[in-house]
């Protein structure tokens, strides 16, 4: 079966997992710097966190065919636990094992002053291998830690099947555009009730279900405008325009700058609530505005990134960390703002191409292990 690749789905892929990276050195970074560099840290931390992973489900969304839904649900289940549940299986056990035998000396070796590497030890050795095979932090336990990367598997499997069911359920309408805006609306505003109630961690990420399904859902109508032959031109010259192009880059910085720092994905005011949903739209589609302007050249690195990105994403988090426990980086952090941004800008190249290059030996020797989201 040859599988046809559509070279900015895959640029807007690599994009987000080198986000994804970004945004866990620069969280990790804030930790070593001087207490007057920490604000710049979180603001870049507060703008990543605020799209990448909508845009993830946005993409998946995107990425979901009208011909997936006449085949049998046994059929599409059985391809997403493929894709997306044997790696998570595979690099959480892998995680699993190193933090049961390495992660503790690891741990106490790069407590920071605010204590907060020491999270790495204090849970019992099943802790991990349950939470494992729960999909989540297995409730009374603190061992989802080792994989706490991995949670988006198991929770895009969650939202991925439930968007089946749901678009196979309206598909036959022809008030389906209609009943899936209805859906969205009803949807977000459950998830902004949900946050006033403490719900413990539920299995397989349904905990998160609520917050990510309607970028599932917006994705899904999307792919409409975006991969429809007509209305596509018109809707890449839209992007492109620089007025256009302008207007929602300026709209997306006001907001950032207005969100308070403590409001990203946990806010109970509906405002906030309603401005994080416009800000994962708005990010999520000059996401694809980049991708689809990007020049050919970049085509081959973005390629390897995309094919890895199940990889990249486990790998990257050890990689970082090894890199930090190194003194001499984390003195250089101390010397100057400018020098701690190319320090970190470092970090996240170096750990991203590590991760990449040990993910493609996996996918050369054991492909089963590397799925394709």
């Amino acid at each position: 079966m040859t599988i046809v690749r559509i070279g900015w789905i895959d640029a807007l892929r690599a994009m987000l997992i080198v986000l994804v990276v970004a945004g866990h050195v620069f969280g990790m970074v804030s930790h070593y710097v001087p207490t007057a560099d920490r604000s710049f840290y979180d603001l870049l931390f507060k703008i990543i966190y605020s799209f990448h992973m909508p845009a993830f489900f946005m993409l998946a969304g995107l990425m979901t065919s009208d011909s997936l839904q006449a085949m049998p649900v046994a059929f599409q289940v059985k391809k997403l636990f493929k894709r997306l549940l044997v790696p998570y299986f595979f690099w959480g056990f892998v995680g699993a094992a190193v933090y049961t035998f390495a992660m503790p000396y690891f741990g106490n070796a790069s407590v920071d002053s605010t204590g907060y590497y020491a999270r790495f030890t204090g849970y019992d050795w099943w802790h991990p291998y349950a939470s494992l095979l729960y999909g989540a932090a297995f409730p009374g336990t603190d061992g989802f830690r080792c994989n706490s990367v991995l949670w988006f598997l198991p929770c895009l499997f969650s939202v991925k099947l439930v968007g089946i069911l749901f678009l196979r359920l309206i598909s036959p309408s022809s008030r389906s555009a209609y009943s899936t805006i209805l859906l969205i609306i009803i949807i977000g505003l459950l998830g902004w009730a949900s946050r006033f109630l403490k719900i413990p961690p539920l299995p397989y990420g349904l905990s998160k279900l609520l917050w990510y399904f309607p970028f599932f859902l917006i994705g899904y109508r999307l792919r409409l405008v975006v991969f429809d032959s007509a209305a596509s031109g018109l809707f890449a010259k839209l992007l492109f325009r620089r007025i256009a192009c302008c207007l929602i880059l300026a709209v997306f910085a006001i907001l950032v700058w207005r969100l308070p720092n403590d409001t990203v994905y946990f806010s109970i005011y509906l405002m906030w609530y309603i401005v994080e949903v416009v800000l994962g739209v708005l990010g999520a589609v000059l996401c694809m505005g980049v991708a689809m302007s990007m020049p050919i050249c970049c085509s081959r690195v973005s390629l390897s990134i995309s094919m890895n990105s199940i990889g990249i994403m486990f790998l990257h988090k050890y990689i970082v960390l090894a890199i930090m426990l190194i003194p001499t980086i984390k003195s250089l952090l101390f010397q100057s703002l400018s020098v701690g941004i190319m320090i970190s800008v470092l970090v996240i190249i170096v750990s991203t191409a590590a991760a990449c290059v040990i993910s493609a030996c996996a996918r050369r020797f054991v492909p089963w292990t590397i799925g394709v989201f």
